[in-house]
């Protein structure tokens, strides 16, 4: 199944990816592959959500939303599935589970700023409407060592160009 895990780009540099909780679609019954991609997106955005939580949490993370796409056959729901989509919590995960990674451009920082430095709920939502504006990038997961580099600050020896994964 894929998981769309929210990150921050700290996490990048771990041994593993991190793995506290995601979301997944959970289509219906007779879903179509139209609206399965829906539910895929709709899972992707809640992960995005979680992103800007985590970056709220620890502002010293470049300010971007950052979505790890993960296959796994382990992950267990969490409550119950909610418009298609249900939060699960992924068992151990490695980065070769890993497939891809979404990512905010660089020029929707400010963006991003706005959102996790909202101090009202009017502020929030937004802040929130202006950043739904712009679609996080997909980068391949080999492409981790390039992320964790353009994330690194200028004290920190990035991971060598490769497949790190």
């Amino acid at each position: 199944m894929r998981v769309y895990i929210p990150a921050v780009s700290s996490q990048l540099r771990a041994p593993e990816p991190p793995s506290e909780k995601g979301w997944v679609a959970d289509p219906p019954a007779g879903t179509d592959a139209e609206g399965i991609e829906l539910l895929e997106d709709d899972a992707q955005t809640e992960a995005a959500l979680g992103s800007l939580l985590l970056l709220r949490d620890h502002p010293e993370n470049a300010p971007v939303r950052l979505v790890l796409a993960v296959d796994t056959s382990t992950a267990t729901p969490i409550g119950e599935s909610a418009s298609g989509i249900c939060c699960v919590q992924p068992g151990p995960l490695t980065w070769r589970d890993v497939v891809a990674f979404f990512v905010d451009e660089d020029e929707a920082a400010s963006n991003v700023e706005a959102c996790i430095g909202a101090q009202t709920q009017v502020e929030a939502d937004e802040a929130i409407a202006l950043l739904w504006e712009r679609s996080l990038l997909w980068h391949d997961a080999t492409e981790r060592p390039a992320l964790i580099a353009r994330f690194s600050r200028s004290d920190e020896t990035p991971l060598p160009l490769g497949d790190e994964r």
